[in-house]
Parts: C-alpha cells; structure tokens; sequence
C-alpha cells in the first residue's frame, strides 16, 4: 500500500453483500443529476471494521491497534448511473496521521474496476481553498466501494462529515458534436467554449446572485499540465468536464472550475474557469497550489499512471496539447524550454508537469515521461512564428502625469527589447521579464514617439510605436467652500479619529501609527511593516474611522497615499476600501504599487447614503518576501458638494530616493484590534523584476544604454551582471564542506539544526528545519550560522549549495539564505519554499558589505501549521581575491 502524508484516495475492487446505503439525490437546473452518500455508524456496522469506532460524524482510530485502523465499506448502489464521484468531508485532518482511501466502481456490482488512484493532497486547488476533500474521478458506474486506512495515534475523529457526491452530467451538448482540432501543426486548435460545452453559470453565483470566485488576471510565466486521474472509461468527454465544474464549483465550493483548459482524448480543447484570456492576461485558476497567480494549467482527461488502470497519453491530446501550448507561450512570452523563478521557486522549464511543483504523481508516469519531447516540438513550432511583443501602455495619445511602471510581453525567440524615444535608445533589457519605467520627473514635457523594439537571437526585429505625452501633475481641483469633511482628523495633525490596529500574533495584525511623512502639515498615518522586518505570516496593519453617512447626496471620498513595497512583495495589498455594519468588506481600491509619491484616490460612496460604514485605509503582508507599507493623509468624506482642496508638494524634475526610511511613530491611541480583513485577491499590476537565483552562474554583458541627443539624459534601472566562477576562491568560511565539528553555531530547540549524512559532496551537510513526521508546536527557527569580517575593497562572492524539502501544505514555512549585519538587521539573499528534493546551487555578490562584520545565515523556519519543512546546506563558500 502507498502511503502519503495526510491523504492518498485511490478507487479499489472488492466483492462483498450489496446494500444501498443512504444516499440522497437532487437534479440541478441544467438536468445534471446529484447524489449523495454519507457516513454513518449502519454503514460501519455493515463493513469489514479493524481498529476504528465511529466517533461523532467521523472515525476514530481506537487502540490497542498499534495505531492502525481499516475499514471497507459493503458495496453502495447509487441512486443512479454516474459518469464520475469525488470525497468530502468537514475537518482537514490531523497531524500526525498518515491516510489512505481506496474506492471501486462497478456497472452492476459484480464486475468491478481497477484500483484507482486520487490526490488529496490539496495542491490542485485554488489558493486559499480549504483541504477538504479529493480531485474528481472520472468514470463511469452504478456500485462504488470504499477502504479506509489510517496509521497514527490521535484521538481526533478522521474524515468528519465524509461524503460521496456522484453525478450524471451526460443531459448537455455531446463531445462528438463539437469542434474538432485542427490538423495544421503549427495552427492554433479550436477552443470549445463554456457555452458549446454547456456550462451552467448559475453555480457560480451565490444565494445573492454575488460571484463566489471573483475574477482576476495575471500574465502567466509557466504552464503546468495535469490529468484528472481516476478511470479512462470517459463515454462522452463533454459531460465529464461538465461533471468535473460542478464539483469543483459546488461540491468543493470554489465557485467554477480549477483548470484554465481542459483537453479530452480525442485531442479537442474546452475553455475552463470562466473569464479565459483578455488581451495577454489570462484569468486565475485553482490547479497547481502556490502557483496558480504565475501560471495556466491544462489537464488532460484521463489516467496516464503507469500503474494498472493507467494508459499512455494518446497521440491525439499529445499534438493538441503540443500545438495549442505551444501557442499560448508565444503569447505570453514563455519559453517551453528555459528555466526561471515564480513565486520563489526555481523551474527548470516553462512548461512543466504538476509534480514538478509538489508532491504529487499528476499528470502520471506515462504523460509526465512525453513532456521532454512535447516541450521541444512546442519549441520547433514557437521558432516557426514571427516575433511579436505587446505593452498595454501608455496607449496613442496618453499624457504621463506620474511614473509609468511598463512590462513588455514578448515572444520567446526575442532576446532583447529596446525603447527608443524620438528614435534614440534611452534602454535596453535582456532579462525576462522586460521591464521599463516612463518618468515625467526625468524628461521634460512634450510629447514623445515611443518605440519598443524586440530582437531575436538570430537577428529578426520587431517593433511596436505610440505616441505620448509627459505633462506636469495635473493641478488639485478647487472646491467651493460647500463641503464639510464628516472625517475626524482627516489632516491626521491630532490624535483624534482613527483607531489603529496593534501587533498581534492570534488575529495577525500589525500596528500602524502616525508618522512624519506628510502630504501636508507634519503628519501622516503609516500601515504595513517596517523596511527589513522579517514575518512568517500575513499581517493586516490599517487605521479605521466609523461614520454614518447623510442621506444628502453626493458623498465623495477623497484619499492621498503614498504606495511603498520592497523587491519580490508576494501577494501584499494596499487597500481604501469600507466595512460595512454586517462586516462585509469592500475594496475600494486594491493595489501593490511602488511609486514612492503621493497620489490622489477618489471614490464615490452616495450607494451607501444613509448606511454607517467604516473607512479602512490599510496595507497587507503576506509574509514573503520584501514588505509592503502605505501612507495616508488628507483625508476627506463630503457630502452634497466638493471637497476643499488640500495643499499638494511642489512638483520637482528630481527623481525620488529609492528607498523608504522606516517610519517614526509619533502617537499611536489604544486602540482593540476588530476583525482581520479577509484577504482579497492579487490586483493586475506591474511588478518590479525580482532577483532569480539560477542552478549555475552564467556570465552575461551588462546591457549598453545610448543616451538620447538632445533631449536630456535618462536614468535607466542599473543590471548587475553574474559574475563568473573566478579561477581561485580564498573560503573565508570555516569548515565550508560540513566535514568537521568547526565553524558553525548551530540552533538547540524542537527543531535543531544538526550535521548529517545528508551531503552535496564528501561526508556531511547540515540539516537546518523538521524531518517528516515531526511535531512543531509552534514557529521555530532552525539555522546554522558563522560570523565572518569581509575584507574592505574588495569584492565578495557567497555561494551555496542547498536542497530544498517539504511535506504537504507547508503553509507559510521560509527556507533562507541570508546575513545579518552587525546592528542586527536580518537581509534575506535567498527567501524561498522550495520541494526540489535534490541539490541546487545559489550564488550572491555581497561585496556592497566590503570591510564589515556580518553573519551568514542558512536556515529554515516552520510555523507549526500543516506540513514540516527542512533545507540542507553544503559546500559553502564565501570567496574574496
């Protein structure tokens, strides 16, 4: 038997008396037919039962059993025919007990399937979704049976509420009538679309006609394939994607379905979550957990184990999902070859199988095993298209009155892109993904022609013109002196007004304060986390004022704030939304921005004339990477006329610093923190390029930059080239192999770093963070570290070898490489969770810390929720001429 931490489903054969059991059906408004099994204590009487009782909904492992239970269920006839099912239940299940479920379909409860496999491991699901039940198995039957096993020693009842659900969704349009793909290699298959499928789009709406899985859109830097796993007995593919979106959005919750695409075995492509493609963003899906805001996912019906029960991927979805793939990375930049970092991780290519991104078998041996091939036929196609780029903005005609953060989407085969103003180069970007900045601080006013200029490798250019205009800030807009700010202390000058939230660990807040960062007079109110903070977890930090609002129209909000976050935020926010009295809240803006200015936010609020409502003004971390902060002031709520203009700064040619000095605190009131804010989802924005550590240091030639004549000289972001291996390496570490008891100063706690066998080279390494099977109680730091003095003028070179590990849901877990300086300040070099389960090589230059006594850090934090993680170092060096 496989065992897997927290869960493996698998369907199973086994002959037993037949019995009905419970189930309960229900037919949808698009005929699709629902049933419903549970468990309860009759069917446990009715089964083959060895160590567990059935306790309150659930099962509880009972001893003396040496802490295993098994259970089988008798046969169970449904109340009808099903194309597939999927399990439920109400609790995730507890530490420290290790699962497995195994299930069989049957026509006529004689003949039975081959044991099949399903992942509940929770990474095929959308972010945020709870972990509470399994993928969906496509198959056809009347009888399933169920086998329950379970290896632990907690007292918690398992698989609380389990439920059944199995469904008929054959009543909609037929796979046979629907469009064929295309047999031209490199042409685009056609994709069937939610309507020609028969999706029903009432089931993504709540009892409120409120869309439970709210749209948004990301340029997508991967592509992962999946199966649906379960059987290949699939009569009408059609109705098995219609199945697979009523689990997903009903059963599970979620609200649609989780995959971008889905392909059948006949090679045809149906539109997955609704939404699809605008422009070159594609929606958000729920596939590949921790993945899913840098990424599509295809799955592919069917079993492709290599197992019984599974088949080799067929010839016909292969050539889809290479020509249609293939496609879609020239749209979106991605090549199916090339190696790159999301959301810290490095991947050593574009286009990738689930498994490379956790532990799961999906998309199967036999498919996973044809991706090599695949991805270097999408590669062929790709080189046989012309290269295109694509930037949203500025659009023809535009007037930039503040910076312009650009990305430029371009093709795979281009190596560089250039931007030309008035037809000289002002810079040059040949690292994906290509980013530019448009600032009227730099150029003057006028109006320029902009050209965005690709070139490929073998010397093929493209180029895309508009034409646009740097003006001034556009001045503040007078109001007449008919508004009275209903906002207590909207100049943020007393201590009056606002409640602020205070740091606490238990609902996740942190404390924000007045600070001396104005828009005008001397004061502003600060949120988010101090630069350099170090968390393991979101934090919510925001000032709040509750008002009710006049029934006089109307009522205008009016917000000045200065957006900060540092390289790599994560899924931070920057939120000026209302709370409503029943707590509902609603964003008003939703951002992540880096302009380090004041801008000015308005909103009209007259819909909620007569309501009391709470202004938030807040910042959220999420607890990677660099963190985000955001600074109010000027606040002002009128009603029934225009607000009073508020002083705006001096507009000046001179490029603000690029940095953020952390905020003083003036006075902050008590305040008693109310309900965290529930987090909302990633806002398209443009991102700043973060650092991606690579497997090897390659050395690349920093980009020229041509300064323009006559207009005056642009400030281009600065590329720091990798730096080759030099010849000879002086290690200023001791004991840098792990080979000796020397060197290092290791941690001593319920997660200690300790030397093992464990070892990129030679004898030894050191592990640093939880074996599996071990209990956290809590965050606990594990590192290793040795404190060193780099010699001054000269530059500096660390270098590290690590293997990254993890059990299933990490959580919010970090594995690090860093130092910390001597007045304390912790600088993460390498901020990751990774589950590469093999060495990885990660090279920094810290010559910017030349004459200075500093510590280096390898380590790894828990923070005792779901899954340990543990990293091993080896082979470090830290080399100075």
């Amino acid at each position: 038997m496989r065992w897997r931490s927290l869960l493996t489903l698998t369907v199973l054969v086994l002959a037993f008396g037949f019995v009905r059991g419970f189930p309960t059906t229900a037919r949808s408004a698009t005929s699709t037919l629902v049933g419903t099994w549970r468990l309860d204590p009759a069917t446990l009487v009715g089964g083959e039962v060895e160590g567990f009782r059935f306790q309150g909904k659930g099962l509880q492992l009972v001893q003396p059993f040496d802490g295993v239970g098994r259970f089988i269920t008798p046969p169970i006839e449904a109340d009808f025919e099903f194309v597939g099912l999927g399990l439920t239940w109400e609790t995730p299940l507890p530490e420290g007990v290790e699962t497995s479920v195994l299930v069989r379909t049957s026509m006529d409860g004689k003949t039975w399937s081959e044991w099949e496999e399903l992942s509940s491991d929770g990474l095929d699901a959308p972010d945020g979704a709870p972990n509470t039940g399994t993928n969906f198995y496509v198959g056809k039957g009347r009888w399933f049976q169920l086998q329950i096993e379970a290896r632990g020693t907690s007292p918690m009842a398992l698989f609380d509420g389990l439920a059944v659900t199995y469904l008929d969704t054959r009543n909609g349009p037929l796979a046979a009538d629907m469009a064929w793909p295309s047999a031209a290699e490199t042409t685009e298959p056609v994709v069937i679309s939610r309507a020609e499928w028969g999706a029903d789009e009432s089931l993504r709406f709540d009892a409120n006609g409120n869309e439970i899985w709210p749209r948004e859109y990301i340029i997508p830097r991967k592509v992962f394939i999946h199966h649906t796993a379960g059987s290949n007995n699939i009569p009408d593919p059609a109705a098995a994607v219609r199945a697979v979106y009523y689990f997903h959005a009903v059963t599970r919750g979620w609200g649609d379905i989780g995959y971008n695409f889905v392909v059948d075995q006949q090679g045809r492509i149906y539109q997955g979550r609704y939404g699809g493609e605008i422009d070159r963003h594609i929606v958000v899906g729920g596939h590949t957990l921790g993945y899913n805001y840098s990424s599509m996912g295809i799955s592919v019906l069917g079993n492709f184990e290599s197992s019984a029960g599974g088949i080799a991927l067929p010839a016909a979805a292969e050539a889809a999902i290479e020509s249609f793939v293939a496609a879609r990375c020239q749209r979106y930049g991605i090549d199916p070859l090339a190696g790159g970092s999301i959301a810290g991780t490095w991947f050593p290519y574009g286009v990738l199988g689930h498994r490379d991104a956790g532990t799961t078998s999906c998309p199967g041996d036999l498919a996973y095993a044809r991706l090599d091939d695949m991805r270097a036929t999408m590669s062929t196609y790709i080189h046989a298209m012309p290269p295109e780029l694509y930037f949203s903005r500025p659009v023809d005609g535009e007037m930039l009155t503040t910076r312009l953060d650009m990305e430029v989407i371009a093709s795979p085969t281009i190596t560089k892109i250039s931007m030309l103003l008035n037809g000289t180069v002002v810079d040059e970007d040949d690292t994906r993904p290509f980013n530019f900045t448009l600032d009227p601080a730099v150029w003057p006013a006028g109006t320029y022609t902009l050209t965005m200029r690709g070139t490929t490798s073998d010397g093929q250019t493209v180029e895309e013109t508009r034409t646009f205009t740097f003006g001034a800030p556009a001045p503040p807009t007078v109001a007449p002196p008919t508004c009275t700010n209903l906002l207590a202390n909207g100049t943020m000058e007393e201590d009056t007004g606002w409640t602020f939230t205070t740091t606490n660990d238990t609902i996740l807040t942190g404390s924000a304060s007045y600070a001396g960062v104005p828009h005008s007079g001397a004061r502003s109110i600060f949120t988010g986390l101090p630069s350099g903070m170090l968390t393991f977890a979101a934090r919510y930090s925001s000032a709040r004022q509750t008002i009710t609002l006049p029934t006089q129209t109307p009522i205008t909000l009016r917000v000045w704030y200065r957006p900060f976050h540092e390289a790599s935020p994560g899924n931070d926010h920057q939120y000026i939304a209302i709370i409503k009295a029943d707590g509902t809240f609603v964003p008003l803006l939703d951002t992540l921005q880096n302009t380090q200015t004041w801008a000015l936010f308005t909103a009209d609020l007259s819909a909620y004339a007569g309501q009391t409502v709470t202004i938030y003004l807040g910042t959220m971390n999420d607890g990677y990477g660099g963190v985000t902060q955001t600074y109010f002031d000027d606040v002002e709520l009128c009603a029934g006329g225009t607000p009073t203009p508020t002083p705006t700064p001096t507009h000046t040619a001179t490029p603000l610093p690029t940095a953020t000095p952390t905020p003083t605190p003036i006075q902050t009131p008590t305040a008693t923190p109310t309900n965290m804010v529930p987090q909302a989802f990633l806002p398209l924005i443009v991102r700043s390029k973060p650092p991606t550590p690579t497997p090897t240091p390659t050395p690349t030639p920093s980009p020229t930059v041509v300064q323009p004549t006559p207009l005056p000289t642009a400030t281009p972001t600065p590329t720091v080239a990798p730096t080759a291996t030099p010849v000879a390496c002086k290690n200023l570490i001791v004991n840098g192999t792990m080979e000796s008891e020397s060197g290092w100063a290791l941690t001593n706690n319920e997660t200690p770093s300790q030397y093992t066998s464990v070892a990129h080279s030679g004898q030894r390494g050191i592990l640093t963070g939880a074996l599996a099977g071990t209990y956290v109680p809590g965050v606990r730091y594990s590192s290793a570290r040795q404190t060193v003095t780099l010699p001054a003028g000269q530059p500096a070179t660390l270098r590290v070898w690590y293997r990254p590990e993890y059990e299933p849901n990490p959580g919010n877990d970090r594995q690090y490489v860093a130092i910390i300086k001597a007045d304390g300040t912790f600088v993460p070099l390498l901020s990751t969770l990774q589950n590469a389960r093999t060495w990885l090589f990660f090279e920094s230059d810290i010559s910017a810390y030349a004459g200075q006594t500093i510590t280096i850090y390898l380590g790894t934090v828990n923070d005792g929720v779901g899954g340990v993680t543990r990293t091993y170092f080896d082979d470090v060096e830290l080399c100075a001429p």
